[in-house]
């Protein structure tokens, strides 16, 4: 955010006035920093009052707050002097614009909805996940959200529930809710305007304004600035709702659900998924999908995480926390989106209030040591998992529990169960210190000494974004992605039906994830879209996994790379007796990586089962080279490129084979 024109005149640019300048300069920075962070204070006190208030629309909000809790969240706020909340004008109502369905589309809350973003270029996808999504018994209330009235439009025409995206995030056209209270500051209204005039699409049969995207810039994911504005309004029109007492469900649009999600995320009415009761995942305020195909970072903190399917609780915790992600999203480097942001956040990347850092440059180390919010162990001993909502004994001084007679450091004999009890001045909410840290390494230990396992090892929550928010993981083989579902097929292999389904690590932009949905049978077109296109004949190609087989061998990548595991599926490319797998963490540094991070690195990886996210102690994380914070990971080869040049491989193949026939 650049200065205010007149104090950026107010500083001379001379050579004898250097010094004057960069202490201006500096002023202006820290003035406009400390105004970022006291209108995103006030922001998010005003959001948590505007639902608390019994006389604040809707009153169904307000009435569930209690219930709708998560169980970790305590219903009286901490005892602090609070800033008094900033409360917009209340206008008289005024009707939406003609043509644009409000809220008026979804059941009053506290509800769940399912969303999905797009606009009219994306409207073949959003039609495939529509179709899906009406399959799927029990995912209802869904929706999509309509960048440009050409979507409205279609989405009427096909009979399926369409809200405009004006008509919750504002602007004159389509008027404001009757509440009128927005759960952000002014800036941030301000930057929503002109996110949503970017990403507008020009409507067929009238003038295109100048501002309108047309033809080839409507697929806004290929444009960066573009696809950016979209992450900052998914998540500001998620913060509307959140507002409003709803729990919401994002998905992207290049994703298909192929059974209902809600046993894993947490629904009134809807009976659980025993691993995500045993694991504690429904005890999450944010739940997300995991970016990387390593089965040995499934449910773990320490991999990336995807923002292509993310559940927001209605809780204090979320809203405070979706309201720094928008911030963040919109002010990163051009590099950036919503998701490299969902990720610098949750792990501690960025300073508190430091709004000047925007890239990977500046982030501070990833921290790879994250609490979890609870854990129950079985073996000898603890043979009765908890129920999900047994009490814990009192809090201590530090934050957490006590550690009692019985259970040491882990409050229990048989379970592990942290809930924050100190004050964060910077988000004003209550958090768990990073010193807990310690006291549960402590307490893994003495578990694991006793022969004891963790139960649902892959649908923990932890606590993150500093110990503020309770951050859950879905499991890769319910919740998968391109590599894992088309390529690896880990949900034939482990005998379990998927959940959904995301269209990642491929290639051939929407032209390839339209062909990898129809070769898996999950994709829907509207009729006159099968209609204008004409008949396809098939081409056979035979030999072609001897090929890439020939071709894998060439890349002389070290053998540990290939080998399997203990207790690890093989690759069904190379049979189940073969004895290989793929394990990037064991791939060669790049140049850039200095001679530090190899020599510390061991061929074995952690010291135990797990990836840094459970290491036992901090020793054997040094110990590891994917929790070296040397390694320049942002920087890094894509650690999927082997598959990634298979698919190359595949369609290099392909046009070969159409040229000679």
């Amino acid at each position: 955010m650049g200065p205010p024109r007149s104090t950026a005149q107010g500083c001379s640019a001379t050579r004898s006035a250097l010094l004057a300048v960069s202490l201006c300069a500096a002023l202006v920075l820290l003035s406009n920093q400390t105004h970022i962070q006291a209108e995103l204070t006030s922001a998010a006190v005003h959001t948590h009052a505007a639902v608390a208030r019994p006389d604040h629309p809707p009153p169904a909000a307000a009435e569930s707050e209690a219930r709708r809790r998560a169980p970790h969240e305590s219903a009286v706020a901490p005892s602090r002097p609070q800033p008094a909340p900033t409360t917009a004008p209340t206008t008289a109502p005024t009707p939406a614009a003609a043509g644009r369905p409000g809220l008026a589309t979804f059941p009053p809350p506290p509800s769940s909805l399912t969303l999905v973003f797009g606009n009219s270029e994306m409207a073949d996808f959003v039609y495939n996940w529509l179709g899906h999504a009406r399959r799927v018994p029990g995912l209802a209330p869904y929706s999509a959200v309509a960048l440009d009235d050409g979507l409205v439009a279609k989405c009427t025409a096909w009979r399926q529930p369409v809200v405009h995206v004006a008509a919750l995030l504002g602007g004159p056209a389509a008027g404001r809710a009757a509440d009128d209270e927005q759960p952000w500051p002014a800036e941030h209204g301000a930057r929503l305007d002109a996110a949503l005039a970017q990403l507008t699409c020009a409507t067929a049969g009238r003038q295109r304004a100048p501002a309108e995207l047309t033809g080839h810039e409507c697929n806004v994911r290929n444009q960066q600035a573009h696809f950016k504005a979209l992450g900052f309004i998914k998540a500001s029109f998620a913060l509307r709702l959140l507002a409003h007492g709803y729990d919401v469900l994002l998905s992207d649009a290049d994703g298909v659900f192929l059974g209902d999600p809600w046993p894993w995320l947490g629904r009134p009415g809807v009976a659980p998924a025993a691993p995500a009761v045993e694991g504690g995942l429904l005890r999450a305020d944010l739940i997300v999908t995991n970016d990387i195909a390593d089965l040995h970072h499934d449910g773990l903190p320490s991999t990336v995480l995807n923002s292509g399917v993310l559940f927001l609780r209605a809780t204090s915790r979320t809203r405070r926390f979706v309201l720094e992600w928008a911030a963040r999203t919109i002010r990163t480097s051009d590099a950036g989106n919503d998701q490299t942001e969902l990720n610098r956040l949750l792990t501690n990347r960025y300073r508190d209030g430091d709004w000047a850092c925007n890239d990977p440059r500046c982030v501070l180390p990833r921290p790879f040591q994250f609490v979890p919010v609870v854990v129950d162990f079985a073996g000898a001993g603890c043979d009765q998992p908890h129920a999900p909502g047994d009490a814990r004994p009192a809090g201590g001084a530090e934050g957490g529990a006590a550690e009692d007679v019985t259970g040491g450091p882990c409050q229990h004999a048989c379970r592990w169960d942290e809930r924050p009890h100190q004050l964060d001045p910077y988000s004003n909410l209550s958090h768990v210190p990073q010193s807990r840290w310690s006291v549960w390494s402590r307490c893994l230990n003495k578990q694991r000494g006793l022969r004891r396992s963790e139960r649902g090892p892959s649908t923990h929550a932890w606590w993150m974004w500093g110990g503020r928010i309770a951050a859950g993981i879905l499991p890769l083989d319910r919740f998968l992605q391109g590599q894992t579902f088309f390529v690896r097929r880990l949900h034939e292999l482990r005998g379990v039906p998927p959940v959904h389904v995301h269209v990642t690590y491929n290639m051939g932009l929407a032209h390839g994830k339209r062909w990898r949905l129809r070769q898996a049978g999950a994709w829907l077109e509207p009729a006159e879209a099968r209609r204008a296109r004409a008949p396809a004949a098939l081409l056979q190609v035979v030999g072609f996994d001897d090929l890439v087989r020939t071709l894998l061998g060439r890349m002389a990548l070290p053998p540990q790379v290939w080998a399997c595991e203990r207790g690890e599926i093989p690759s069904p490319l190379y049979g189940s007796g073969s004895g290989r797998c793929y394990h990037p963490k064991h791939l060669p540094c790049t140049a850039s990586t200095p001679a530090t991070a190899t020599s510390a690195a061991g061929t074995d990886g952690c010291a135990n089962a797990s990836a840094c996210g459970r290491c036992a102690s901090h020793a054997a994380c040094d110990a590891s080279r994917e929790c070296d914070d040397s390694v320049p990971w942002e920087g890094a080869a894509d650690p999927a490129a082997p598959h990634i040049m298979l698919m190359l491989l595949t369609r290099l193949v392909l046009r070969n084979a159409l040229a000679l026939g």
